[in-house]
Order: structure tokens, then sequence, then C-alpha cells
């Protein structure tokens, strides 16, 4: 009598890998264009501030969204704080460049003048730029352009005045009522339809 020999199971398959910092911060530093280190600091940062905020409510989702919202809303007010500070740097440095061409913008061009009087050429190259002078043809400068196109629409100079050509939108959609036109055939070319989806945010 044959004997059976019983199925072997099949070998467990290894389980994925879960990633590790070094891979998260490589698609982190390619997807953002910054450095990997860069990237594996930012990485350590926040998953330190997610351990902190840890908490034993009993409803653990909404104990996240807490702790994703605070986090979040931390972020945006530390990047609007670098940025009041940029603006307030940027301010500081302009300042100190049109009081530096105030004070001694005369005095450089007069050197400038008199180092060049007399030579071929009407630039000087220094160690930290470039001096010289250089003609700008006679212009007309606008002021104000809705003056301007009134006048010389009132006194017969149309070509001064140029009409944009640009699509719709509004106007667009409303026709579009349907992926396929609104008429059967196939939309425009240049134009794609997309389904209507929630989508999470964040406030």
């Amino acid at each position: 009598m044959a004997t059976r020999t019983p199925a072997m199971a099949p070998a467990p398959t290894a389980a994925a890998a879960e990633p590790t910092l070094n891979d998260a911060a490589a698609h982190l530093a390619q997807a953002c264009g910054i450095a990997p280190d860069h990237a594996a600091a930012l990485i350590e940062e926040v998953d330190g501030d997610l351990a902190l905020t840890t908490t034993k409510e009993v409803d653990e989702e909404r104990a996240m969204l807490e702790r994703f919202c605070r986090l979040n809303a931390r972020y945006d007010a530390e990047a609007e704080r670098v940025k009041a500070q940029l603006k307030a740097y940027l301010d500081e440095l302009e300042a100190k460049q049109t009081r530096l061409w105030s004070v001694l913008g005369p005095r450089a061009e007069a050197a400038a003048r008199k180092l060049l009087a007399g030579g071929k050429t009407k630039s000087l190259k220094l160690a930290f730029g470039t001096v010289g002078f250089r003609t700008t043809p006679a212009d007309f400068k606008v002021d104000d352009d809705a003056a301007v196109i009134a006048w010389a629409k009132a006194n017969g100079f149309f070509e001064w005045v140029r009409v944009k050509e640009e699509l719709s939108r509004s106007a667009m959609k409303g026709s579009l009522k349907s992926p396929d036109g609104g008429t059967g055939g196939e939309l425009p070319p240049g134009v794609t339809y997309t389904e209507a989806a929630e989508k999470f945010y964040v406030r």
C-alpha cells in the first residue's frame, strides 16, 4: 500500500525589511533637494517631537490628529518667524546699501571719472567689483498707464493700445459641464478633466 507523504508547508517568506533612517533620509533629500545629513537631522527631529507627544488618551486616532495638527502648526509658526527675520535682515541690508550710495556714491563716481579720464576704456576692474560708465539712450517713462491709454484713445492713437487675448476659464468651465465636453465630443486640446475628490487638509 502506497504511503502518502504529507505536503510540506511553504517556507515562510522573509518579511520586507523596514526602511532605515538612511533610506528615508535619501528619499527626503532627493524630494526636497537638500543634503542627506540635513534630511536625516530633520527626520530625527520630527520623530523626537512625535515621541515627546505620546499620550494615553483612549481615542488614539483623535490623539494622533491632535499631535499632528499641533506639530504642523508649530512648524508653520516657525517658518513665519524665520520669514519675518529674513525680511527684517534684508530690509536692514537694503537700508545700509542705500545709505552707502547716498554718502559715498558721489565720491566714488568722482574718483572713477578721475581714474578713467583720458583712457580708452570706460570701466575699471577692482578687487571686489568693476566701476565704470555706460551711456543710456533717451527714453520715455510711463508713470500712469491708464492715463496714457485714455489720452491715446481720445486723440486717435489706437495703435498705442494693445488688447491682450486670454482664456476665460469661468466661461470655459460653464460650457464644459461633463468630462466629454458637454456635447458628446472630446475635450479641447490642452484641457484635462479631474474627478471631484476629498482632499485632506490642516489649517
